[in-house]
């Protein structure tokens, strides 16, 4: 118990080694944390590495919220009346970092201002998870997690105990068996213990992501799909919504989309450049315990081994081979127009993607690419692509007050608010 008691989630009491809990670019907001998931580690005694998830609720319904809420200090640090809500949209933020670095409440380039500032004007909660890394992991296993992440968004605390638990932990969600992949903590428990004033509406989702984290949200566009009204969507209690799916996908400069992209543009061409990088990586694991899982990291020393992994070619390795049906979204949006069927039934959710003309990172082409092999599949108007001048991460300092950014918003917008 007091191991639980000890992990407790409000900032005051956020893990030590984690500053972006205190970070004033997030004083807007209630944040605590919890765990959606347990991966067992190979060769241990039953323990486990937990896969974190943040929660961010508004301290205030955002009603006319500017850009500049996304950095406000003084009025939104001030708690509200205790008061019952309104059932609040969720976001769900997923970080980039090549799949190989990052960590889900970076509070820098992982939330630009806009991002924020958005959450604040339409009320929503922003859940914000961590998934497992490369090298360490495979990218089979990072999708392993964005789908047991969707699962714990959508199940229903459907034993009163379960939510007294959850309260009596602190709202942590630490699993107590850890035979089980999956804690039994939803997400809907973890807000009535960790803010019992807010609810969610779970027929209104939206997922959103930067590089890595882009193509993660696309990913969850082809996983979840789309929403749909169910009979439950009817029912006077906005609380007992269910979750059936995406209302849209906002993805800025998605990488992982063109295993080509990876797989040769950045490949260095000397051999003896491509095998001091491929020694690096080596070292790297070498130096690791067997079975280790990484799932949080933001340093310089990550960002290098990112580098080496794509500059050796060993990225491929770890990530998923160039014909991996699953991994690589071309891949999958392809195998699916050779399924035989000339468009699926079921559409995914529209997909806005934000784009730099400039980026040095993840090539232009590639989301060119997904839109003209997407248009083939769907038809036109499921994906919209906006480019803009600028490099990889150029939205980092855009706010609302941006024109262009706010129009093209306006659409998913209204999309969320159905």
């Amino acid at each position: 118990m007091q191991q639980h008691q000890d992990e407790v989630t409000k900032i005051g009491h956020a893990p030590p080694h984690f500053l972006g809990l205190a970070s004033p670019r997030f004083a807007a907001f209630d944040i605590s944390w919890t765990t959606y998931k347990h991966i067992p580690l190979a060769g241990s005694d039953g323990s486990s590495h937990a896969l974190k998830v943040y929660v961010m609720v508004p301290k205030r319904p955002a009603g006319n919220a500017s850009p500049a809420d996304a950095d406000a200090t003084s009025s939104a640090t001030t708690e509200p009346p205790p008061q019952a809500q309104p059932p609040r949209k969720v976001l769900a933020k997923f970080h980039g970092g090549g799949r190989v670095a990052g960590a889900a409440l970076y509070p820098d380039a992982a939330f630009p201002p806009w991002l924020l500032a958005l959450a604040l004007q339409q009320d929503a909660v922003i859940v914000a998870p961590n998934y497992r890394l490369l090298p360490e992991s495979s990218g089979a296993d990072v999708l392993e997690d964005l789908r047991d992440f969707w699962r714990w968004v959508a199940a229903a605390p459907d034993r009163e105990e379960e939510v007294e638990a959850a309260a009596e932990e602190g709202g942590t969600g630490i699993h107590r068996d850890r035979r089980h992949r999956l804690p039994s903590q939803s997400l809907r428990a973890h807000v009535i213990a960790a803010h019992p004033n807010a609810q969610l509406d779970l027929t209104r989702v939206v997922a959103v992501g930067q590089s890595a984290g882009g193509y993660l949200a696309l990913q969850s566009a082809l996983t979840v799909g789309r929403w749909f009204r169910a009979d439950s969507d009817t029912t006077t209690t906005t609380t007992t919504r269910e979750f059936t799916g995406l209302r849209a996908v906002i993805a800025a400069y998605p990488g992982g989309v063109d295993p080509d992209a990876v797989g040769r543009a950045f490949v260095i061409p000397n051999a003896a450049a491509r095998a001091a990088a491929a020694a690096a990586v080596e070292r790297h694991l070498q130096l690791r315990p067997n079975g280790v899982v990484v799932s949080e990291v933001v340093s310089p020393e990550r960002r290098r081994l990112l580098g080496a992994l794509v500059r050796s070619g060993l990225y491929m390795r770890h990530a998923g081979a160039r014909d991996n049906a699953e991994v690589w979204l071309l891949n999958r949006i392809q195998q699916q127009q050779q399924s035989g069927y000339a468009r699926p039934l079921q559409l995914p959710p529209p997909q806005l993607i934000l784009h730099g003309e400039d980026d040095s990172v993840v090539p232009v082409g590639s989301s060119v690419k997904y839109v003209e092999e997407a248009n083939k599949l769907w038809g036109p108007g499921v994906v919209d692509l906006v480019v803009r001048p600028g490099e990889h991460g150029f939205d980092i300092k855009l706010g609302l007050d941006e024109e262009w950014l706010r129009e093209k918003l306006d659409k998913f917008v209204q999309l969320w608010n159905l």
